[in-house]
């Protein structure tokens, strides 16, 4: 991972881009937000490897930390949603116009051809935005878009009132 960016989140309206690097210090006076951005990678983390069936488990029951509920979360404690995107530097593959793979270790795939032909190397930026299911307790992915070199690749939506995708993933 490149970096990262929160949108509507504890004390940010917008982070921008927060670049990460093997080392990466955050500095600041007391409960300017540091602890939120360094515990968001934790939240993600903890919903993969949660038992519970959640789109974004931001209180997992196995370990102490707990982020806060929705209300907690967003920004002002009022609003509707709050995003998290991730930023990569990807190598992918192609066969017959289909992405095969796709790996962000640029320096080793620059090396590496995959019949015959280098990879194609792009920015990629994933944006994960959350809301309330149905205006209940429930925190919800509503909108998944993944951008590839600063363009729209693909996207897909969760109507508030279903608790499916219209429109699984469009290309533009």
């Amino acid at each position: 991972m490149e970096g990262m960016q929160l949108q509507n989140i504890k004390a940010f309206t917008d982070t921008n881009l927060i670049e990460m690097a093997p080392i990466t210090v955050f500095v600041g006076q007391n409960s300017c937000g540091k602890s939120s951005i360094i515990r968001m990678p934790v939240v993600i983390s903890q919903t993969f490897e949660s038992d519970q069936s959640v789109e974004l488990c931001l209180h997992d029951a196995r370990s102490d930390f707990d982020y806060g509920n929705f209300s907690d979360v967003v920004h002002g404690h009022n609003g509707d949603s709050f995003s998290i995107a991730f930023f990569y530097n990807l190598a992918m593959y192609m066969r017959n116009g289909i992405y095969i793979e796709a790996t962000s270790d640029l320096e080793k795939e620059k090396r590496r051809r995959y019949e015959g032909k280098p990879p194609i190397c792009c920015k990629a930026k994933l944006v994960l935005t959350f809301g309330l299911y149905n205006h209940s307790s429930y925190v919800s992915l509503i909108k998944c878009d993944l951008f590839l070199d600063e363009g729209s690749f693909c996207s897909y939506e969760k109507s508030r009132d279903k608790k499916y995708y219209d429109n699984p993933f469009i290309f533009n």
